[in-house]
């Protein structure tokens, strides 16, 4: 009865998931959903009361679903194009490992009744924190090669969050606009006429030395995330998928 009610979690989950998922981002979601999951586990795993109990987990359920969905996106997202398909592989083998390794959390109930939900309310909480150390990629141009992701998210500060930072840009009111003032004749001493080729070159010139000041200014920073992204990628999903497949079987 409990596994067929934690079920019923998958539909409110993903309808959730739907509405919020390009207007919250990945990252923050995924930490969130993951941090809560794992609070309402721990905090079922000390409530002797078994009707409570099961009520927290299923809302822990329900919570976890919310992240695994994100982590299907994200995985893809995060991955540079050249390596995305072994990317992909490789969270499926680790999601099936982990689906090895979670009867023997179930099994954690012949030493004490506390251990299960508690050993997957730390993964949780764990596996939530460590998806902060991974970039952002709502509104992002997505990496295609593996220096681009490297490069991924070094601009990023921890606390960015694309929804503040959508109603951060509108708050002020009404962005100031420049209105050019008409002119009945055209002064070719202040505006002298150049052909099509030189202002080619000039704008190749502008866009060169603005990547050249924007190289400087995030070499010089110390706010960039400099982590190595695939080791904390794989650790990521790891973590996801053990907790959902434990969830699975504990319901």
């Amino acid at each position: 009865m409990t596994f067929t009610i934690a079920a019923f979690t998958e539909l409110p989950a993903d309808t959730f998931l739907t509405l919020v998922l390009d207007r919250w981002g990945r990252r923050w979601l995924a930490c969130g959903t993951m941090v809560i999951s794992g609070i309402f586990s721990i905090w079922a795993s000390v409530i002797t009361n078994n009707v409570y109990s099961a009520t927290l987990a299923i809302v822990g359920r329900f919570w976890v679903n919310i992240s695994y969905n994100i982590g299907l996106q994200y995985a893809a997202e995060v991955l540079p194009t050249v390596v995305r398909a072994q990317g992909v592989a490789l969270i499926h083998i680790m999601g099936y490992v982990a689906s090895i390794l979670a009867p023997f959390v179930v099994y954690l109930d012949i030493v004490s009744s506390v251990l299960p939900l508690l050993v997957l309310g730390i993964i949780g909480i764990l596996g939530g924190l460590l998806t902060l150390l991974l970039p952002e990629t709502l509104d992002k141009d997505l990496p295609q090669t593996l220096q681009d992701g490297e490069d991924f998210g070094k601009d990023q500060k921890m606390w960015d969050m694309p929804c503040l930072s959508k109603r951060g840009s509108t708050a002020g009111g009404h962005l100031p606009v420049v209105r050019a003032q008409q002119s009945t004749k055209f002064d070719e001493s202040v505006h002298p006429r150049r052909n099509p080729e030189e202002q080619y070159d000039t704008k190749i010139e502008q866009i060169e030395r603005k990547i050249a000041e924007e190289r400087k200014r995030s070499h010089g920073s110390g706010e960039q995330m400099n982590v190595p992204r695939d080791v904390t990628l794989i650790l990521e999903i790891f973590l996801l998928f053990t907790v959902v497949p434990s969830f699975g079987i504990v319901m």
